[in-house]
């Protein structure tokens, strides 16, 4: 699912805390819902699951295990607690959601998709039901705005972002934690976002596969006169960067707000944030333009 949120590779940058955040709910989701599921682990949810240990300080103890993947050397695997547990939940509610969603829209392999969803609804408890109902109210109102072939860009990303806000809001809650209004604005930004650079990210396939994209409806007029097909797409992935862009810089400006409440956890997020998140623009537009050339 998705994977923009994720650390830059770099020789100068240590990110052992992402991570260890990563293995550690790459092990509790194997232990909950089996190890097919790990493959479903999500960078969103990472980051998730870092910036809610920042809020609650929780202290870092980080040990070193072996795992099926990496079996011949040791990664780093933060100690698990209970908002961890929640963060694994969630991010298999979010690929229900995700799977519900591709089997009403008829995708390919809808019966490996049910099969899937079958299992999970096996293995669930609880938590990730509770879950799965935030999830599956907000994509039943993005897939009737998409039904009606909705060329409102901005009220799909909306929807995305009250999930996310709405989401992360119960965990604070189930956490017993007070996060600041600038935060759950922070977390409704980053899902507009994250919404937003999927559409650019997928706009050329979905054209060529003639699939649903706010996005080739909101820019119609482009291909009927642009010519050759490629010029439409670069002037909607052009006008698309910039609202990329705005809203990095709205969610920047929110995140600085609160960053100091993060403590030792600020280091990795402020990565992501202030460097990720521009580049990941950048290369989204980037890769489109390089399809163009083609």
């Amino acid at each position: 699912m998705y994977g923009y949120l994720r650390p830059l590779k770099s020789p100068d940058q240590d990110f052992t805390l992402f991570r260890a955040h990563y293995c550690s709910l790459c092990k509790t989701i194997q232990s909950e819902y089996g190890l097919l599921f790990r493959v479903g682990l999500s960078y969103e949810i990472v980051f998730f699951a870092l910036f809610l240990n920042a809020l609650q300080k929780v202290k870092v103890t980080i040990r070193r295990e072996r795992c099926p993947v990496h079996p011949f050397r040791e990664q780093a695997v933060f100690e698990g607690n209970p908002a961890m547990n929640r963060c694994a939940h969630l991010n298999m509610a979010l690929i229900a959601g995700k799977l519900t969603d591709d089997i009403a829209d008829e995708e390919p392999y809808r019966l490996f998709r049910k099969t899937a969803l079958h299992s999970l609804e096996k293995r669930s408890g609880p938590v990730y039901k509770g879950y799965f109902q935030f999830v599956g109210r907000a994509y039943e109102s993005i897939r009737c705005l998409e039904r009606q072939k909705s060329e409102d860009v901005d009220a799909l990303a909306a929807l995305f972002g009250e999930l996310l806000a709405s989401l992360f809001q119960e965990v604070c809650r189930e956490s017993r934690l007070d996060p600041p209004a600038s935060l759950i604005h922070f977390s409704q930004l980053l899902g507009r976002w994250i919404y937003c650079i999927d559409a650019v990210d997928d706009l050329q396939k979905d054209f060529q596969r003639k699939r649903y994209n706010p996005l080739i409806y909101r820019y119609k007029d482009a291909f009927f006169t642009s010519y050759p097909v490629e010029e439409a797409f670069k002037s909607i992935i052009s006008q698309e960067t910039v609202r990329l862009r705005l809203l990095s810089e709205h969610m920047m400006s929110e995140y600085r707000l609160f960053r100091r409440q993060l403590g030792l956890y600020s280091v990795e997020i402020d990565d992501i944030i202030f460097h990720s998140i521009p580049y990941a623009s950048a290369r989204i537009a980037r890769k489109n333009m390089e399809k163009e050339k083609k």
